[in-house]
């Protein structure tokens, strides 16, 4: 099934391109939880693109404080 050629909103049009991509035997469940981690990428590319990331030198060092 294609999408119509209808102008919708970006988040319709996700919404529908995730309607088609998920299998028909996906759960409410499945689609909460796809829709939760597109969000979380999306947020996650945007803060990216603005600058907001830290070193993997970094991690390494916040993480092994965790360990003292």
């Amino acid at each position: 099934m294609q999408i119509p050629e209808i102008s919708f909103s970006p988040v319709k049009q996700k919404l529908l391109q995730l309607a088609q991509d998920l299998p028909d035997t996906a759960s409410f469940e499945d689609v909460i939880e796809e829709l939760y981690v597109m969000e979380k990428v999306e947020r996650s590319l945007q803060e990216a693109d603005k600058g907001n990331t830290i070193s993997h030198a970094q991690v390494k060092e916040m993480v092994r404080s965790w360990f003292e």
